[in-house]
């Protein structure tokens, strides 16, 4: 059988505790609990992908929360989000090329990278309609906070960016 060896998770551990064997050093500055503290053209980024007038006044409002842990199973980073488009995600950092389904449905086709330094790249093509997505997820040395760009370019060229903003929770 295909019978899977890992233990249960303990949701009492607190998010940056260290699994079993040694943690990549890449992984460690991204690892923890985020709180979203401010944001940049999020408004006008999901005006142009189509949300409406209430979801941008829910999603402006709210305080999402990111909890980065290793995901024991495949030794990648696990991302759960919080919040209205929230979800959660297993990246793993080995070139091959994935598919996943957005909560909207979306089909996304692409590559996770994460340099020596622990900045996470992904670079995936939106299916329906060819469109460009480039996400970084970066700590920054002189603030500490997290931030996550999303930039989506699309077929035509025309280019829409946001940038999200976290704090240590």
């Amino acid at each position: 059988g295909n019978g899977n060896g890992a233990a249960p998770a303990t949701p009492a551990a607190p998010a940056t505790s260290a699994p079993g064997k040694d943690v990549p050093e890449n992984y460690k500055p991204l690892l923890g609990k985020w709180t979203r503290v401010r944001e940049e053209g999020l408004e006008a980024f999901l005006v142009a992908n189509g949300a409406p007038w209430v979801a941008r006044r829910l999603l402006l409002g709210e305080t999402p929360e990111h909890t980065i842990t290793v995901d024991e199973a495949t030794g990648g980073l696990k991302i759960v989000a919080t919040g209205l488009l929230g979800n959660e995600t297993v990246c793993i950092f080995d070139g091959a090329e994935r598919e996943s389904t957005t909560k909207k449905g979306d089909v996304l086709r692409g590559t996770l990278a994460l340099s020596d330094d622990g900045v996470l790249t992904g670079k995936q093509l939106r299916v329906k309609d060819n469109a460009k997505i480039d996400v970084e997820r970066r700590v920054l040395p002189e603030s500490g906070e997290m931030v996550v760009r999303i930039r989506i370019v699309e077929a035509s060229g025309k280019a829409i960016e946001q940038k999200q903003f976290f704090t240590r929770a």
